[in-house]
C-alpha cells in the first residue's frame, strides 16, 4: 500500500507571500515521536535510514530546543522549539544526507524542560 506526504510552504518575502506543495509517495513511512527528558544527553533513538530510498525528509523540535545528530553521515542539527526542517530530494539538489546511510540518531535537550521530537521519513522501499 502506498504512503503520500504533502509539504507545505509559505514564506514571506517583504509584502509578497510565497505559497507551494509537493507531494511525494513512497511504499514505506518510518515515524519517530519521542520524548526527550529535559538536561538529557546522547538520549539514541533508534532510526536506520536507506539513503538511496528517501521520498521525503521532515525533522521537528515539537515543544523545545533539541540538538539531533543523524549518526552516519553525522549531520547534526540545532531546533528551536517549534522549529521544523524539510527536505525533498531533488536531481539537481545534493542530498541531505550525502550518500552515508543513517543508523540511529542521538539527540540533547539543552532545556531543564522536557521536549518532543518528531521525525517522519518516507521512503521507496524498492529504490
Amino acid at each position: 500500500m502506498s504512503k503520500t506526504m504533502t509539504i507545505s510552504t509559505v514564506v514571506t518575502v517583504g509584502d509578497e507571500v510565497i505559497r507551494g506543495t509537493d507531494t511525494r509517495t513512497g511504499g514505506l513511512l518510518k515515524s519517530v515521536d519521542e520524548t526527550i527528558a529535559g538536561s538529557a544527553s546522547g538520549v539514541t533513538v533508534a532510526l536506520a535510514i536507506d539513503v538511496s530510498a528517501m521520498k521525503a525528509f521532515v525533522v521537528s523540535a515539537v515543544d523545545g530546543p533539541l540538538v539531533v545528530t543523524f549518526n552516519g553521515p553525522d549531520l547534526e542539527f540545532s531546533l528551536e522549539g517549534g522549529e521544523t526542517i524539510t527536505y525533498v530530494p531533488k536531481t539537481d539538489v545534493p542530498p541531505i544526507f550525502g550518500v552515508t546511510d543513517v543508523t540511529s540518531v542521538s539527540v540533547d535537550n539543552e532545556e531543564s524542560t522536557d521536549a518532543r521530537l518528531r521525525i517522519e521519513v518516507l521512503l521507496d522501499p524498492t529504490p
